[in-house]
């Protein structure tokens, strides 16, 4: 039966429709007077460009039909750079939306931008936007990954609102693009509206929901010849200095930091980006939880350097940035090294990132390469004799390399095959990581059918010793594009897949077969606009012993109706016993898992409003031991005006009857003892997000959260070896209740281009304790009086340009 389905589905790979969409044509005409940026194209340049118009619209009602307003967009270019003149006609210019945001974010504002293809290849387009209140947003349209909103560039623009609408002018330097060096250049162009007040979006060249993909649906730009790709080359040095204060101690400590990023252009394909001495201590507090599961939480990447143009580095699957500089390897086993009379009085908990680089970029012929090296300082922790005083000093971790390389070559059709690797090294005392993955993706030439397929290897070498050695596949097949789509996916991890050196894996030793059927509706009809639906059904084994572990189904509807409400609801059922054998801690063991259903609701209104309220709520139940899980999260947000926001979160979790691992006994063999317990698990959390925008290049914003978890115990049992419980004599006290509370209030000014001061004030408490409290806010009036710890920072960092600098022109 498989072999005959995959026959079938590369069959259908290689049929061809008839169907093709013709592209439109823009020209670009060359200037040799610079027009100002000021929103207003009132020079002659702009009268003899020629006009791109007749747009259609993609959102709400697509299908080709004409946009509600005119829009005209103009295109010229000189030696340095390309300028972009758009007018945005609108008969209700007073009714244009015009909410300030802080930069590379969009809020109830009309925006207007255009995404440029200089190589015409479909595989990276760049993305700039503004606003109708001038804010800049800058983003790219990568073919194998989506979006990826952390790239940054500089460039200039100017908004102007008039009676007959509003204009928009861009003038965006070569030095932010990559183009190919050729004399007669032909780019990929694609140019957005959004009317905000209505909800529409409308495109220059028609774009199909029902066919996968973004840059292989744009335009083209013609007209554009003779430049030559310029030198890129950029430094930004920051000074940067801490006050913090320890309550506990009655402390402060001060600290002051400089360095660099450095921006260099190889050639016209490859940018090197370093960061020499870096400081992310103005970063954004992670929301920290309090995980019971037997796997590690996985945290978002806040860093800038890890977050821009990594996007061909986290293709792979294997790279997970946040390893590099992460906590050191031997901070858990200090305290196991104090001798009598001795004390820890420093355990840093972060290495000294000491250097990172990167090198990425694609050649003409799609042939895209990715190196990154990151270096981490020699860590050690501080141990004192409290008798006489003596320090001395435990290492925690090594000097420490990280390397990855990657090659990808993009094929026709939204096809690629690629190869990576990471390598984490750690000196001959400790082992060598390595892993290395192989990747690909096949698609017939009119988007519909695509076949994929993913392997990896991992080893650790520990000198002079062994090698241990892991193994990870993924086929993935089906049909991407049109109202139907369906996908197979089997995944299989080894039990001895470890890619976490600098990787993000949640656990290996799996063998899954999943299976995927998609419905969606992008016409309009009745009362909504779009309806897309979900079933998936997953059969999940171990790899080693091949044992069975769950069967289940997932089920969504979602949708979008005319006066722009979203609705979504789904259901997870579990329909039949399973086993857990990750949930007891210890090899050979496992736990017998019972029938469960879970139930969802989200929904969102319509956000042109000055006050709503998001909406998301659970319920799961399962008979085994009366097991029941609400789960409730509020999101109301208020517009004061344009330049003032407040949205707070509410989030509500009880679980009631819950069984989890509690703690053993240490023992090895028959001796061993697994304690399980029967506990209600409650957490609220709270979040508060607040928002000044002075102007577009000035924000004040407050962020506020507190996490509190409250886990009581009601019963313990005993684990057996077939995986049931049986009542146990366990009479410790288990229960706890956590306390997490973060501040971070940010003042942002961008002085100049790629220029900014900030200046951050963080507070942060961790409060642990066996007490139970149950009323919210005499619980928080305990945290808010714990040991806290403030940070106060000032930042300035200045952006330089080759151009700009040595000569004299105007980089925007």
């Amino acid at each position: 039966m498989y072999r005959r389905f995959f026959v079938l589905i590369l069959v259908l790979l290689i049929i061809q429709t008839a169907y093709s969409q013709e592209k439109k044509t823009a020209k670009a005409i060359k200037t040799e007077q610079q027009p100002a940026i000021d929103g207003k194209l009132d020079e002659e340049v702009w009268e003899k460009a020629p006009e791109s118009k007749d747009f259609f619209q993609y959102s709400p009602y697509e299908g080709g039909s004409d946009a509600r307003f005119r829009t005209t967009v103009k295109y010229v270019y000189t030696d340095n750079a390309i300028y972009i003149g758009a007018r945005m006609h609108d008969p209700y210019p007073d009714s244009i939306l015009t909410e300030l945001s802080k930069r590379d974010n969009i809020k109830n504002t009309s925006y207007c931008g255009i995404y440029l293809d200089p190589y015409n290849d479909a595989k990276n387009a760049y993305g700039f936007f503004v606003t109708a209140s001038g804010v800049q947003v800058d983003k790219k349209s990568i073919k194998d990954s989506g979006e990826d909103r952390t790239w940054d560039a500089v460039w200039k623009s100017a908004v102007n609102i008039d009676n007959e609408g509003w204009v928009a002018e861009f003038r965006i330097p070569y030095s932010a693009l990559r183009i190919p060096n050729k004399e007669v250049q032909t780019w990929g162009l694609q140019f957005y509206r959004l009317i905000r007040r209505h909800r529409e979006m409308t495109v220059w060249n028609h774009m199909n929901p029902e066919t996968s993909g973004r840059n292989n649906q744009f335009g083209k730009l013609e007209g554009i010849k003779n430049i030559e790709p310029p030198l890129r080359l950029s430094v930004m040095p920051y000074v940067s200095g801490y006050a913090d204060y320890f309550s506990e101690e009655n402390a402060w400590e001060y600290s002051y930091k400089g360095g660099m990023d450095l921006k260099i252009g190889i050639n016209e394909s490859f940018t090197l980006d370093m960061i020499l001495i870096p400081d992310f201590g103005q970063v954004q507090s992670d929301d920290k939880i309090v995980n019971l599961s037997p796997f590690e939480t996985h945290y978002s990447e806040k860093r800038p350097f890890f977050k821009e143009g990594t996007e061909l580095f986290n293709k792979s699957g294997i790279f997970y940035s946040r390893r590099i500089g992460d906590e050191p390897i031997g901070y858990d086993e200090v305290d196991d090294k104090t001798h009598q009379h001795e004390k820890v009085v420093e355990n840093p908990d972060k290495p000294q990132l000491i250097n990172a680089s990167k090198i990425s970029g694609k050649t003409s012929n799609g042939l895209g390469l990715g190196f990154l090296n990151a270096m981490t300082a020699h860590t050690e922790a501080t141990l004192k004799d409290t008798l006489t005083g003596e320090k001395r000093h435990v290492e925690t971790a090594p000097f420490t390399n990280y390397n990855m390389v990657l090659v990808d070559q993009g094929l026709n059709e939204n096809s690629f095959v690629s190869f990576s690797n990471t390598n984490v090294y750690r000196g001959t005392d400790y082992y060598t990581a390595n892993v290395s993955a192989l990747d690909f993706r096949l698609t017939d030439k009119n988007n519909l059918y695509s076949i994929a397929g993913k392997g990896s290897l991992s080893q650790k070498y520990i000198f002079d010793d062994k090698n241990d050695f892991g193994h990870k596949y993924r086929l993935e097949l089906g049909k991407v594009s049109g109202n139907f789509k369906f996908r197979v996916i089997q995944n299989v991890e080894g039990d001895d897949y470890d890619p976490n050196d600098m990787g993000f894996l949640r656990n290996n030793n799996e063998f899954s077969n999943s299976l995927a059927f998609d419905y969606d509706v992008y016409e309009s009809f009745s009362r909504f606009l779009h309806w897309y639906n979900d079933v998936q059904f997953y059969y999940n084994q171990l790899y080693k012993p091949r044992e069975f572990t769950e069967f289940s189904m997932w089920v969504r509807s979602r949708t979008t109706t005319r006066n722009h409400n979203y609705i979504s609801i789904d259901t997870w059922i579990k329909p039949v016993p399973g086993y857990d054998y990750f949930e007891p801690r210890n090899e050979g063991w496992k736990v017998k898992t019972y029938e469960y259903a879970d139930y969802g609701f989200r929904f969102s209104p319509d956000y042109r409003q000055s006050f709503l309220v998001d909406v998301s709520a659970q319920y799961g139940y399962g008979a085994k031991y009366e097991r029941k899980n609400f789960y409730l999260e509020l999101g109301p947000r208020l517009r004061f005006n344009d330049h003032f926001t407040m949205q707070h979160n509410f989030e509500f979790n009880l679980a009631k009857n819950e069984i989890g691992y509690v703690t053993d006994n240490g023992m090895e063999g028959e001796d061993l003892q697994i304690t399980f317990g029967k506990r209600n698990r409650k957490n609220i959390t709270n979040t508060l997000n607040t928002s000044y925008i002075f102007t577009n290049k000035i924000a004040l914003d407050l962020r506020v959260r507190h996490y509190w978890l409250q886990v009581d115990y009601n019963d313990f049992y005993t684990l057996q070896k077939d995986g049931t419980l049986e009542n146990s004599n366990h009479n410790e006290n288990e229960d706890f209740t956590t306390n997490i509370f973060n501040l971070d209030m940010t003042y942002s000014w961008r002085f100049a281009p790629g220029s900014e001061m900030t200046f951050v004030w963080k507070n942060a408490i961790y409060k642990e304790s066996d007490e139970s409290v149950s009323n919210y806010f005499e619980n928080f009036e305990r945290t808010i009086t714990s040991p806290y710890t403030n940070s106060f920072s000032l930042k300035i960092l200045y952006y330089l340009d080759y151009e700009q600098v040595f000569n004299n022109q105007n980089t925007g």
